[in-house]
């Protein structure tokens, strides 16, 4: 045996136990971006801001530290757009879709155009379906499924060959 393997101090069980345990011993990942937004905090603040982009109103929080934020009033497109979402009936849908599209081009906001295409006299059908098929050129809406029941009834129930064709290229894309 070499000198200096004899002349080295020797070490105990523990000290050798304690030194696998440090070895082997795994420090707490850092959170990913993925596992902090799915806190209670973030899923809270998601909610408040679907609230506030489905017209629900301010949160209070935002209330009281900005009173004066909450006493603006929305815009008279605004206004025509929420009549439109806000529609249910065929007669509202027309009488808010004609008001709308009566002061503004046709809107690519896919929610805005499941009403649009529910106009009951499809007089907007074609300018619809245009405006559909270059926002579906950006991707894939949420409301993918409604549009698509939509597109398929307007194209049972018109047979204009432009609608028809319009009606094709919307539903290949979704």
């Amino acid at each position: 045996m070499p000198d200096d393997e004899s002349e080295r101090p020797k070490r105990s069980w523990r000290e050798i136990d304690r030194a696998r345990d440090l070895k082997h011993e795994r420090k707490a990942p850092l959170p990913s971006a993925q596992t902090t937004l799915k806190g209670t905090a973030a899923k809270r603040y998601r909610s408040q801001l679907d609230r506030i982009f489905a017209g629900g109103g301010l949160p209070d929080e935002i209330k009281r530290q900005a009173p004066g934020f909450a006493d603006v009033e929305p815009t008279a497109r605004q206004q025509l757009v929420d009549a439109v979402l806000a529609a249910t009936s065929p007669a509202e849908i027309e009488t808010a879709v004609d008001a709308l599209l009566a002061t503004e081009p046709m809107p690519g906001d896919p929610m805005l155009l499941v009403k649009i295409l529910a106009h009951p006299k499809r007089a907007h059908a074609k300018p619809a379906l245009a405006s559909l098929l270059d926002a579906l050129e950006s991707g894939r809406p949420q409301n993918a499924n409604l549009l698509k029941s939509r597109v398929q009834a307007l194209r049972l129930v018109d047979d204009d060959d432009d609608l028809q064709r319009l009606a094709d290229c919307v539903l290949a894309l979704l």
